[in-house]
């Protein structure tokens, strides 16, 4: 779970569970992994150096052989990417066949620049774009509640910052301690039905089909 002073209320179960479910041997990469470390069995990738990088390089290419990874994780990088197909094409040609994939994304959240911030998905969207990978859940990461947060401590920090880029850079952080108390209403709320059609972003858990898997698909497809 987040810091209790950041305005959205996530849950990072899904992604521990998958991690702890691997094998001591299994290959992990953490793209865009900025300076958390999971594990020495994971291998951290992202454009610019920061502590515990393992490789610097682009995701849109990544310096890997086919098929090595069991698990790829992608937590808030897509958005910062102007071309993502390019990007999904190589988590997809990098992961094993039965390996798995755990990306979180915006949804209704405010601009975020990192240093840019180029698009938002829905469920319906995200499922979409890693169509060549099996949809085993698509859910909200970040609640409705969470989202109110992040609009209102954005709006809050517009109205008074008056024109300033300073000022609103201080008081968009400011304003985080009026509104981050909500956000734990999101402990009941993002488990709705409905959660996905306001929530703060989302998670996606894709599985790679395996090869008997594909071969069944190409059978189907070629009757």
């Amino acid at each position: 779970m987040q810091f209790v002073f950041d305005p959205a209320f996530v849950v990072t179960r899904q992604r521990d569970k998958l991690l702890r479910g691997l094998s001591p041997e299994a290959r992990v990469l953490n793209l865009g992994s900025g300076a958390k470390r999971f594990g020495s069995h994971v291998v951290n990738l992202d454009v610019e150096v920061f502590g515990h990088v393992d490789v610097v390089g682009d995701g849109q290419y990544l310096p890997f052989a086919t098929e090595v990874f069991d698990l790829i994780l992608c937590e808030y990088v897509l958005e910062h990417v102007p071309s993502p197909e390019l990007m999904v094409k190589e988590i997809i040609r990098t992961i094993k066949p039965g390996g798995w994939l755990y990306v979180t994304i915006p949804f209704m959240q405010t601009f975020h620049g990192n240093p840019d911030d180029f698009q938002r998905y829905t469920t319906s969207g995200l499922s979409a774009l890693f169509r060549q990978l099996e949809t085993v859940e698509c859910k909200p990461y970040g609640g409705p509640t969470s989202a109110l947060c992040n609009m209102v401590k954005e709006y809050l920090a517009f109205v008074f910052s008056f024109n300033s880029v300073f000022l609103y850079s201080i008081l968009s952080q400011l304003f985080i301690l009026f509104v981050f108390p909500f956000k734990f209403l999101d402990l009941f709320l993002s488990r709705s039905i409905n959660a996905h059609n306001l929530s703060l972003s989302l998670y996606l858990i894709g599985r790679k089909p395996g090869r008997q898997e594909e071969d069944a698909e190409n059978r189907r497809e070629a009757r």
